[in-house]
């Protein structure tokens, strides 16, 4: 049920300033073009347009460059512009925001949607396998040493206990190894690696192949505890070298960036392979960096969300709340995407916690900003807004709001099945996650006709899909199996059912 979509926020201050004409500069290049074929590619002749109409639009130049010039503006204010070219998307929408007057030019990565799908797709498929991979290997190593501890299982009783434990924390993680791919693909996707460090580039291109080890060597041997620590005595001195300040401000804000970077990708490297305290000290460095940056409390909220350790969650998820919206109230349309998914992950989190007024209350003020947006621009939220419905229908479900719950589920339905028509592989097991819901409720409600043309419907999809990827689909498809049997069971369809049951009984098996 946790939405996937993380925050791509940075913290932008508004200084008074008498100017009353400023601008911003930027760069709109193809996305990864330098790191995949050697040379960069830019944008010729994109449309750049002010939000608010504050400045005159303008077009890029051969180079990719514009200049947009807001006259009646300040410097130092927060702006956000839009970007567009037929044929082609933004790909991170989060870069579409300035500050006028500022001297970097921003840098804005443009693809075709197909390309951006694709690209998604392989990181996702990456994610999987090599999360699937990990869990099996330490799934093996705790059923080794249970079996070795029962030659003595009085002796080792406690340890076994610890043990079973951990396994079922582990089979939990098992169907939810989708949930930790999808993030990493909406997590990486956007990064363009043209202006990566190239640190992070030759770490994430490793991963890009499933060379996790290779990745997370290459990232402990640069040491990024230790300049960290660099990073922070280095500020310390800062205050005592005025004259130096500007120079040596610059050279920290430049290596903060690259070290905040490479460690945000090593946690996630060390999560994928299940490595849970290696995961928390990065980013416990992060927020030793930078105890504002919302992007990484936010993550870490998730993380710990993630680990069921739903209170410690709820703190930094409410910390971020507050934050987000401070920014929606300064910036509306550059912080509305962030506001709404810290609500929805709120409103999964509050669940957990049976909390669930507060939690229908977060997700239905994410629904309302989630329509706004996908209103706005379609095609870069509808997914969103699909799942807060989706999440939303769940909530109902639980709180016996049938009726409501099926509407929901429905009109979520309706978005997947459109999106999965304009991008099969990229959507389509996310139209058979709302298929099976929606199978779920009405089978709860004795509607079985109906729940049975649902599962059905997801049990072809995840067939299709389990054939192309066994490792990333079989488990759900497993499940979609075991529901379709249990409602043949309700309905006295016992044949039927038996040969559902064992189904996903030999895929268990298997994994």
């Amino acid at each position: 049920m946790k939405d996937a979509l993380l925050l791509s926020i940075f913290c932008l201050f508004i200084v008074p300033c008498f100017s009353q004409q400023s601008e911003i500069r930027g760069v709109v290049s193809i996305h990864n073009s330098e790191t995949f074929t050697g040379k960069r590619q830019y944008v010729s002749g994109a449309q750049i347009t002010d939000h608010f109409k504050k400045a005159t639009p303008v077009t890029t130049n051969s180079n990719g460059e514009f200049r947009l010039v807001y006259v009646g503006t300040n410097e130092k204010k927060t702006v956000s512009f839009n970007v567009t070219k037929e044929g082609f998307r933004v790909v991170d929408p989060g870069s579409l925001t300035g500050v006028t007057g500022q001297e970097d030019k921003i840098s804005v990565s443009m693809a075709h949607p197909d390309s951006i799908d694709n690209y998604r797709i392989r990181i996702f498929n990456i994610g999987s396998a090599e999360s699937i991979k990990q869990l099996q290997i330490k799934l093996r190593e705790k059923h080794n040493e249970i079996t070795t501890l029962r030659k003595d299982e009085k002796k080792n009783t406690k340890r076994i206990k610890e043990l079973e434990a951990e396994l079922a924390i582990l089979n939990d993680k098992l169907s939810k190894s989708e949930e930790t791919a999808a993030e990493l693909a909406r997590k990486y996707a956007p990064v363009n690696l043209d202006d990566a460090s190239a640190l992070f580039r030759e770490a994430f291109l490793l991963f890009q192949q499933g060379n996790l080890d290779s990745a997370d060597y290459i990232l402990t041997k640069a040491n990024l505890a230790n300049l960290v620590h660099q990073i922070l005595s280095e500020r310390a001195k800062l205050g005592a070298l005025k004259e130096e300040l500007l120079i040596r401000d610059s050279l920290q804000s430049q290596q903060t960036r690259e070290v905040t970077e490479a460690l945000r990708f090593k946690a996630d490297v060390h999560k994928t392979k299940f490595e849970f305290d290696s995961t928390a000290v990065c980013y416990q460095l992060l927020m030793q960096l930078d105890s504002s940056d919302t992007k990484t409390i936010f993550e870490y909220a998730y993380f710990l969300a993630w680990l069921n350790r739903y209170d410690q969650a709820k703190h930094y998820y409410d910390v971020v709340l507050e934050k987000c919206r401070l920014l929606t109230a300064q910036v509306q349309q550059v912080y509305e995407q962030d506001l709404a998914a810290t609500l929805n992950n709120l409103g999964s989190l509050l669940i957990n916690l049976r909390e669930y007024r507060e939690a229908r209350k977060h997700y239905q003020e994410a629904l309302q900003i989630r329509r706004y947006l996908a209103e706005q621009s379609p095609s870069v939220y509808e997914s969103d807004l699909a799942n807060t419905l989706n999440n939303l229908g769940s909530l109902l479900n639980i709180m016996g709001e049938h009726s409501a719950a099926r509407g929901h589920y429905q009109e979520a339905l309706q978005i997947k099945r459109r999106l999965a028509e304009q991008s099969p592989q990229a959507y389509e097991p996310e139209l058979a996650m709302t298929l099976n819901n929606l199978g779920l409720l009405l089978n709860n409600i004795g509607d079985y006709p109906e729940a049975r043309q649902y599962y059905q419907e997801a049990l072809q999809i995840k067939r299709r899909l389990a054939e192309q990827s066994p490792q990333v689909h079989e488990p759900d498809l497993a499940i979609t199996l075991n529901n379709l049997g249990a409602l043949l069971q309700d309905t006295k369809d016992y044949p039927a059912a038996q040969q559902h049951y064992q189904g996903a009984l030999q895929i268990y098996r298997r994994l």
